[in-house]
């Protein structure tokens, strides 16, 4: 969702850990910091409406994963049960996105890339075991359909013939 995008951005700027910063990369400052306990408050209010919509919810943005902690805060709260599926992109293939995207250095670029997974990684230990799953970012790209369709029946989610054509004609 775009509002999570701009809300994990804005965010990540007033803590100064902005990906394109070369403090991308240090520790957040503490849980009880003014805006973190901002970030966490927008998401009490954001994760409800959303999900009176749809029981399933999307969030893909790597901005996620450094703010995770927050987020399995908030989610916890709302007794809603997170899955997190991590998808780790080589790093060179990462570095050479950020450098698109903001100029941004290839050591900053790394640097963000280790702490990013280091970030997913230690909060999935927190997590249920059936609440997480790793695949491959290349199988997402050179095997998009079955990749998509073992995600689904991980999730729980059935996917109809209907929603399988328009996934073979998207990817």
């Amino acid at each position: 969702s775009v509002l999570i995008v701009q809300l994990q951005d804005q965010t990540l700027l007033d803590l100064q850990r902005h990906w394109s910063s070369y403090r991308a990369a240090w520790p957040l400052p503490p849980a009880y910091h003014p805006s973190r306990e901002q970030f966490r408050q927008q998401l009490q209010k954001l994760i409800p409406e959303r999900l009176k919509h749809d029981s399933l919810w999307l969030v893909k943005d790597p901005r996620s994963a450094v703010l995770l902690e927050d987020w399995l805060l908030v989610l916890r709260q709302l007794q809603v049960e997170p899955r997190l599926l991590l998808a780790p992109r080589p790093p060179a293939s990462n570095s050479r996105s950020c450098n698109k995207k903001g100029a941004v250095r290839t050591l900053w670029a790394g640097a963000l890339w280790q702490r990013t997974y280091q970030q997913a990684l230690l909060a999935i230990r927190s997590l249920p075991e059936e609440c997480w799953a790793i695949t491959r970012f290349e199988d997402l790209l050179l095997q998009p359909q079955a990749t998509v369709l073992e995600l689904c029946a991980w999730l729980e989610h059935p996917i109809n013939a209907q929603q399988r054509d328009q996934l073979a004609t998207r990817v």
